[in-house]
């Protein structure tokens, strides 16, 4: 019988100090794909994992959308003016 997904995913990155690992999460979205990760700031698997149970009781799931800052996207006519001699950026 297969062992049921859970809606996150934990793992590590080494941290600054030598020796030392920080726990990283990446909460599943609606479709079930991972979503981008999220620092715990834990340095153990079981703190990590209570600091993602901890997000999904409370609701508190940090959900990375589109960037408002690349959608839609300018055209470059838009962006450079045209009119001025010199091509100036707007």
């Amino acid at each position: 019988m297969e062992k049921p997904k859970r809606p996150y995913s934990l793992f590590k990155r080494s941290a600054v100090k030598p020796n030392t690992c920080i726990y990283y999460c990446r909460f599943r979205d609606e479709n079930g794909d991972y979503m981008s990760p999220v620092s715990t700031l834990q340095f153990s698997k079981a703190a990590a994992r209570n600091w993602a149970d901890e997000r999904l009781k409370e609701g508190k799931i940090i959900l990375h959308g589109p960037s408002a800052v690349f959608t839609p996207w300018a055209s470059l006519s838009e962006i450079i003016d045209n009119s001025s001699p010199d091509r100036a950026i707007k």
